[in-house]
C-alpha cells in the first residue's frame, strides 16, 4: 500500500502539468464526463486516445518508480486488463455515476483499483 500511495503521489506531482498557459490562461486538459458520455467520430478516437497516453504515462511513471529505482520488478497494474475497450467502459460507468467528475478522476479511480487487486 506504500508503493501505491507513493506513486500516486508521484504521479500527482507530475499530472499538474496538465495545467498549461493559453493565450495568458490556465487551461485544464481535463475532459469533463459529460463530453466523454457524448463523445463520437473524431472527438471519440482523440478522448480515447488521450486516455490510453495517460495511462500509459502512469505506467511509465510506475515502472520509473519501482523497476529503475528499486531494481526489482514489480508487475504493472496495467497487466490485469485484458483491452482498451475495458479502460472505456470503466470510464463510461464512471462518469454516468458521477456525471460532475471529469475523466482525470476517473483514470485515477480505474489505476487505484486495478492496483489495489492482487
Amino acid at each position: 500500500m506504500r508503493r501505491l500511495s507513493e506513486f500516486v503521489r508521484n504521479f500527482a506531482l507530475l499530472s499538474l502539468t496538465l495545467a498549461v498557459p493559453l493565450q495568458g490562461k490556465a487551461t485544464s486538459l481535463a475532459i469533463d464526463c459529460g463530453k466523454w458520455v457524448s463523445r463520437t467520430g473524431t472527438q471519440k478516437v482523440q478522448y480515447e486516445a488521450y486516455v490510453v497516453g495517460l495511462l500509459n504515462g502512469m505506467n511509465n511513471v510506475w515502472e520509473t518508480t519501482y523497476f529503475v529505482r528499486e531494481k526489482n520488478w514489480v508487475k504493472s497494474p496495467l497487466d490485469r486488463l485484458g483491452s482498451a475497450e475495458q479502460i472505456f467502459l470503466y470510464l463510461d460507468r464512471h462518469c454516468r455515476d458521477k456525471p460532475l467528475s471529469d475523466v482525470l478522476s476517473g483514470t485515477y479511480a480505474l489505476w487505484i483499483e486495478v492496483s489495489q487487486k492482487r
